[in-house]
């Protein structure tokens, strides 16, 4: 099973059924596209995708997903993003998105600790850059189980995170594992 655990820095919490387009209530709105195109690879393929925006309740932070595979519901103080075909294995297909109220280094050093319970392989906290956020890094891995936790930390000026986590199995790493990462990607903190 493959985890990819992306933590972004931020405040608020997304919170809809399908992706929104953009709020005459919501000012920020305004400052981001409903939608853009991505391509990347996904099982040896090249695809370009058309991606909608989810925008949180906040308007603080956008998430664009692939509408034609998955939706997005609000579970909690949760975002769950789930493929809209059932995928029948040890745990569910999913990615999630959860406001901490913690500092980037500290979620990471947080999660790394818990982690050596339930994974035999962790990697080194290091830098990563994407979009235009510089943040930290860290992979879990676990032989007997196939979990696989990635990590994404992105410090924010003010104080919080975002926490997104992708949960996947050995069988779905591939092609899911490389679309959610991209979907993951593509988070702006609008405010």
């Amino acid at each position: 099973m493959i985890c990819i655990l992306l933590v972004i820095v931020g405040v608020g919490i997304v919170k809809l059924r399908q992706p929104v387009q953009k709020s005459q209530d919501n000012p920020s709105s305004s400052s981001y596209p409903t939608s853009q195109t991505v391509t990347f690879e996904v099982e040896g393929q090249t695809e370009q995708i058309t991606l909608q925006a989810v925008e949180s309740d906040s308007g603080r932070l956008v998430l664009y997903i692939d509408t034609s595979r998955y939706e997005a519901l609000q579970k909690d103080e949760m975002l769950v993003i789930t493929p809209i075909t059932t995928i029948s294995d040890v745990r569910p297909v999913r990615m999630t998105v959860t406001y901490e109220n913690e500092q980037a280094m500290a979620v990471i050093k947080k999660y790394t600790e818990q982690a050596t319970v339930n994974f035999d392989t962790i990697t080194p906290i290091q830098n990563v850059s994407f979009n235009q956020y510089e943040g930290l890094e860290v992979i879990a891995t676990d032989r007997d189980t196939k979990l696989t936790d990635h990590i994404i930390v992105i410090p924010r000026k003010d104080h919080g995170s975002y926490r997104i986590t992708i949960e996947l199995t050995a069988h779905t790493s591939e092609g899911h594992g490389a679309r959610l990462l991209q979907m993951a990607k593509t988070i702006t903190i609008v405010k």
